[in-house]
């Protein structure tokens, strides 16, 4: 069954997922980070400019099959996607949505941030999961 964590209170959505993508990415897990499109591009950007020297190795899932192959990291801007062997990815989510087709990844991380309607969005997809038979854990980040 799929694991679903929240990560509630986050001050800056894409600096949150930009650490991470870099902290999953460095324990070898292979993510799919979802977000809206608008958002997209700054997130890629963010990825190339987060840690100094570091690289943190990413692809969009409209970049060609082979790139995508080797990127541990997958961005998306329009769900539902088709993604190669999704069994084998964490699932990102940063876009205001409910992701439908969650289930076929290990484990689903939604991101969201102190802002209200956020808030009242990401209350919405617990109850679509708690509805699925799916009890998610929540972490808050209030302080940190």
């Amino acid at each position: 069954m799929t694991e679903v964590v929240f990560h509630f209170n986050v001050a800056d959505k894409r600096a949150h997922a930009c650490r991470l993508l870099r902290k999953a990415y460095l324990q070898g897990a292979r993510l799919l980070a979802v977000a809206e499109p608008q958002e997209l591009d700054q997130l890629d950007a963010a990825l190339w400019t987060l840690a100094g020297r570091d690289f943190i190795p990413h692809a969009r899932l409209s970049d060609p099959p082979e790139m995508q192959a080797h990127s541990p990291i997958l961005l998306v801007g329009e769900w539902p996607a088709v993604v190669p062997h999704p069994q084998e990815r964490v699932l990102v989510n940063l876009s205001n949505g409910f992701l439908s087709g969650f289930d076929r990844f290990v484990r689903v991380i939604e991101v969201v941030s102190h802002d209200k309607p956020d808030r009242e969005r990401a209350r919405e997809r617990w109850k679509v999961f708690r509805a699925t038979g799916i009890e998610p854990t929540h972490h808050d980040f209030t302080a940190r």
